[in-house]
This record gives structure tokens, C-alpha cells and sequence, in this order.
């Protein structure tokens, strides 16, 4: 029994899954990627009859735009929708990484032609060079499956097969490079033929909205033991969406308040801050204002900000527009 794991560039994919639309007359069309798996599965089946094989396990590595102008904001959180998706409801081993545009637009088409800013994305695609090469050298696979399209995982992908590993491409046409469609060229990288997701479509589409995973919790009522309630993904998109509306109505309606930065988890994104007259107040690092860095730094240092949730005797309020106060400010 053959043992296979799928590696993926999450964020190529993320890019490039409009493509498959030109394969497909639905416009709604999704992916299940829990389907997806299966389907390589039965392409690698059928390019070696005979072969007996199981999946393993499936990695994402994704880069996702943090900081970004204010009119990119909800194409900044449709990515990482995304990423929380493929973790939450396919069940992917998912590692993302956020990428610092400090104001700009994200489609380089919407920013100024002399601007020399150039997104720092490599650390998704290192993490799942080293990741896939760790696998090969624990022998924790037989065959590794890469969804990408960069010729830049070549080396690591002859590495993993100097380990006696095999490999296969799983890619989209006319979003991959050539090199893995020569068949001269495959063959310094792959056992075998470049499976190409167009030819896929129908196999792989998602057909239901998948549920969240769901786990025992007291619920208050009901005691330890009860079903947590199911959140869709429209369902979350929906809270996503209330989220904004509320930060901005804190801002448009709501009075600045003042105090200073009390806690900040770099690991997590977020931290807490103090107000004047004694309360706490949670914000994430998109609470802050334009060309503030989420860093350490913060600790201490004195804010204004808009309440978006006043605190309760449960838990900290919420805070958004989170600006620093400079000397002079301070000075009555």
C-alpha cells in the first residue's frame, strides 16, 4: 500500500481557482477538497493499475495581505476565510503567514506603475518545501502530491525523490508553468503525468455546504455534553460582515475614548488595552490605525480608540480605530 500526501501552495491556488470557471458552465462552482484527495487518488490509479494507495494526510501553506489600503480590506478577509475553511471544514493541516503591503492596494494592476513595493510571500512556500522534505526523510509517505504552479519547487521536489520517494504535479492550465507540462522537463520532477485539475471539475465540485466539526461543550442549559450549535460558512461570512458594520458605526456614532496599550500577543494577533477610568478592552492587530506594526513595542503606550462592545462582569469590551497618542496630544 502506497502512501500519499498532498502538499499544497495555498496561496497560488487561492489565485488561480478562477480558472477552473472557464471548465465549467456553473458560476457558483466550489471545490470540495475533501473530494479532492479521492480523485488523485483514482488519476495516480489509473496512470499504474494495479497500484494500491492511501492518503495520508493534506498540508496548505498560504500567504495572506495584512495592512492593507482600506478599500482591499474585504478581499484581505476573504483569504483568510479561506485558509480558515480549508482548516475548519476539509480538515487540512493549514499554516499561513501574513504579509505586511503597509497601506497599498493588493492587485499590483491597482497600485501607482513606479511604486517599487513587492510582496514578501516566501515564507508559505518555504514552509512547504521543508515541510514535504521533513516527511520524506521520516518516511511518513510514499508519493507526494504538489498542487502548484511555480517551478520554484523544483529542487525540493528532486530532493524528495533522491530520498526514493515518488512524486506527482497536480495543476491548473494556463496557471502553471511550462516546465510541468514538457513532458522532458516533468521527468527531471514527477513519476508521473502532471494531473490537471480542469479535467476535474465535475469530479472534485462541492455539492453541499459543508458543516463545521462539532464537539461536546456545556451550552449553560443543557449541561456538558451538548451538540455545539453548527456555524456555516455564510453564517460566518454574515458575522464578518456585522463585525465591520459595527466597527465602523463605533466610529461614526461613538465617542474616542482614551487610554493605553495594557497586553499584546504577538503569536495570537491581538491584545488588550486599558481605558482611563479602569476598563479593559479587547482589539486585534486590525484594530489598528494605518501604519501602526503589531509589535511589542505598543506595551504601554497611550491610545485613543472607539468602543465597539462596551466590557460586561464575562469579558473585556472590544475597541477599534486604535490610534497612538503623540506628546504634544497629551499636553493640555
Amino acid at each position: 500500500m502506497a502512501r500519499v500526501m498532498l502538499f499544497v501552495d495555498g496561496t497560488w491556488l487561492y489565485q488561480n481557482m478562477a480558472r477552473l470557471l472557464d471548465y465549467t458552465e456553473d458560476r457558483y462552482y466550489q471545490i470540495d477538497f475533501n473530494k479532492l484527495p479521492q480523485s488523485i487518488l483514482e488519476e495516480l490509479g489509473g496512470q499504474q493499475p494495479g497500484l494500491e494507495l492511501d492518503f495520508v494526510r493534506g498540508f496548505m501553506f498560504g500567504a495572506f495581505p495584512v495592512k492593507v489600503d482600506p478599500m482591499d480590506e474585504m478581499l484581505s478577509q476573504r483569504q483568510k476565510d479561506f485558509y480558515t475553511r480549508m482548516r475548519e471544514d476539509f480538515f487540512y493541516h493549514v499554516e499561513t503567514y501574513p504579509v505586511n503591503f503597509k497601506g497599498r492596494r493588493i492587485r499590483r494592476s491597482d497600485r501607482d506603475p513606479t511604486d517599487p513595493f513587492h510582496p514578501r510571500e516566501a515564507q508559505a512556500s518555504i514552509s512547504l518545501a521543508t515541510t514535504a522534505l521533513q516527511c520524506a526523510h521520516n518516511h511518513a509517505f510514499d508519493i507526494a502530491a504538489f498542487l502548484i504552479g511555480d517551478r520554484d519547487y523544483k529542487p525540493a521536489i528532486r530532493a524528495i525523490r533522491r530520498f526514493g520517494k515518488r512524486t506527482v504535479v497536480i495543476s491548473i492550465r494556463n496557471s502553471c508553468t511550462p516546465e510541468f507540462s514538457s513532458s522532458h522537463e516533468r521527468a527531471m520532477v514527477a513519476d508521473f503525468n502532471t494531473i490537471w485539475m480542469d479535467d476535474m471539475v465535475n469530479e472534485i465540485q462541492l455539492t453541499r455546504e459543508l458543516p463545521s466539526r462539532s464537539a461536546p461543550y456545556d451550552d449553560g442549559e443543557h449541561g456538558e455534553g451538548a451538540a455545539r450549535p453548527q456555524v456555516s460558512y455564510n453564517q460566518r461570512q454574515k458575522q464578518l460582515e456585522e463585525i465591520e458594520q459595527d466597527r465602523q458605526r463605533a466610529i461614526d456614532e461613538g465617542e474616542e475614548v482614551y487610554g493605553a496599550i495594557k497586553t499584546v500577543k504577538i503569536e495570537k494577533g491581538f491584545g488588550f488595552l486599558t481605558s482611563d477610568s479602569g476598563e479593559d478592552y479587547f482589539f486585534h492587530y486590525t484594530d489598528l490605525d494605518e501604519g501602526l506594526e503589531f509589535s511589542e513595542e505598543l506595551m504601554g503606550m497611550p491610545v485613543s480608540f472607539f468602543i465597539v462592545r462596551p466590557p460586561d462582569d464575562q469579558r473585556a469590551g472590544a475597541a477599534t480605530h486604535v490610534c497612538i497618542q503623540e506628546q504634544d496630544d497629551l499636553v493640555e
